[in-house]
């Protein structure tokens, strides 16, 4: 077995915290399965992974709900730990970005009449609050 770079271990390390505190163990161990059966992720660091997870406390992240744009902006991030010399997935992000970025905007045009459709919605009154959010971290990943 190869060994890791230590810098590369480092930031695995903080994104296998990262996930574990916002997804929890369960979920994480879903997402990693995900991203292997679609073809991002190894097996190897897969299971690296998991047991990096393992020494992390077990009642993180449970109640969080994963959405898409955050099960697509992982993988992105661990793409840029695990091969940061891939830089297709700069492209693929910025397409889904822009794409998620058309569909706010669209919904959040205001409607012809009067109604609970026709500005953002009652939970975020602002439209794409979250996208922008996303959109931020993305911007800030280490390189």
């Amino acid at each position: 077995m190869d060994r890791l770079q230590l810098q590369k271990l480092y930031q695995m390390f903080i994104w296998t915290r990262h996930a574990v505190g916002k997804f929890g163990h369960d979920r994480l161990g879903i997402m990693l399965e995900s991203y292997h059966v679609m073809g991002y992720l190894t097996r190897d660091s897969a299971d690296q992974i998991r047991e990096i997870s393992r020494i992390m406390p077990a009642k993180l992240g449970e109640l969080h709900e994963i959405e898409l744009d955050e099960f697509v902006y992982e993988i992105y991030a661990l793409n840029r730990i695990l091969a940061p010399e891939d830089t297709s997935f700069d492209r693929d992000m910025i397409e889904v970005l822009l794409e998620q970025r058309q569909q706010q905007y669209a919904r959040s045009m205001p409607s012809f009449g009067k109604g609970p459709h026709s500005r953002g919605s009652a939970r975020d009154p602002r439209p794409g609050a979250k996208a922008y959010q996303i959109a931020e971290e993305w911007i800030n990943l280490p390189i």
